[in-house]
């Protein structure tokens, strides 16, 4: 078990490519205590599995996250 505050080795352990894998503690994480969500469930292949299915969606919302930002800039004046 490693238990740490630093995040950039959370970032590390949480890593796609990452080695570590998820003790039965992440259980606690459940917001259903009988159904596991992306963050509590502890089979790895389950988890990548719901990974792969929510990845085309955050991709997407970080990409309109950045033409957001466009969007709400004041039009410039042609020369």
């Amino acid at each position: 078990m490693l238990i740490t505050q630093n995040p950039d080795l959370m970032k590390r352990m949480n890593a796609v490519s990452s080695t570590f894998v998820r003790s039965q503690w992440y259980t606690a994480l459940r917001l259903h205590p009988e159904r596991d969500n992306i963050t509590s469930v502890t089979d790895e292949k389950v988890h990548t599995d719901l990974r792969n299915k929510m990845s085309p969606g955050v991709r997407t919302a970080c990409a309109l996250a950045s033409t957001q930002s466009s969007i709400h800039r004041p039009p410039t004046k042609p020369h």
